[in-house]
């Protein structure tokens, strides 16, 4: 499973780019652009925040889905952590770019999460794709500030980093990590939220932010 996002909303008063699951290239990066094209793989059909799949989790998910919450129930997210033997492989990179934070917010879940954090982009909570418009809820938002959730579970040492060829990574069961921060944000609901003022997203996920 694979992240390939492509944020394709529906844009305020211009033409919205149209997201089609064959040729829209992934956003986040040429491993996941590189790994959507391999032979096997296929790619779900959601506009904002599809993914590559390939084993048994292409044949278990398919390239249809797109659920409303595009990181929370129904979404490969959920299948990740609901299976016995999922597990979270990250290679040079940190919690800021885990999206299964995200999914855990959907879980607790936050008061706030179905709060649009991208109105100042001058987007909507539509997913724009070949097969029309899309209506979405508990739209992720910011995760500039989820490396506070990193440094918390290795202090208690929930999580290990290791490193490869000289890249530092983490390899964490799915359900566990998931577990763990729904536990964190229950405690403290707005520790992955950027420092007040400082984030419009952010702002906006707070009790009482914009709408």
């Amino acid at each position: 499973i694979v992240p390939t996002f492509t944020y394709n909303w529906k844009r305020i008063g211009s033409a919205s780019p149209v997201f089609d699951p064959h040729t829209t290239p992934s956003a986040v990066g040429s491993f996941s652009e590189a790994f959507r094209s391999l032979p096997g793989v296929i790619r779900t059909s959601a506009p904002t925040h599809s993914f590559a799949l390939w084993g048994i989790v292409a044949d278990a998910i398919g390239a249809t889905n797109a659920p409303a919450s595009p990181l929370g129930a129904g979404s490969p997210l959920d299948w990740l952590v609901r299976h016995h033997s999922g597990y979270v492989l990250m290679l040079g990179t940190h919690f800021d770019s885990l999206s299964l934070v995200h999914y855990a917010e959907n879980a607790v879940p936050l008061s706030t999460i179905d709060r649009f954090p991208w109105n100042n982009l001058g987007i909507e909570a539509v997913g724009v794709s070949i097969a029309g418009e899309q209506q979405l809820v508990e739209i992720p938002g910011c995760s500039r500030s989820f490396g506070r959730l990193e440094q918390t579970l290795l202090e208690g040492n929930v999580i290990e980093q290791f490193a490869a060829g000289g890249i530092a990574g983490y390899l964490i069961p799915a359900g566990q990590l998931s577990e763990r921060l729904v536990g964190l944000l229950r405690r403290e609901p707005n520790v992955q939220l950027c420092p007040a003022g400082s984030c419009f997203p952010c702002d906006a996920r707070r009790e009482g932010g914009p709408n």
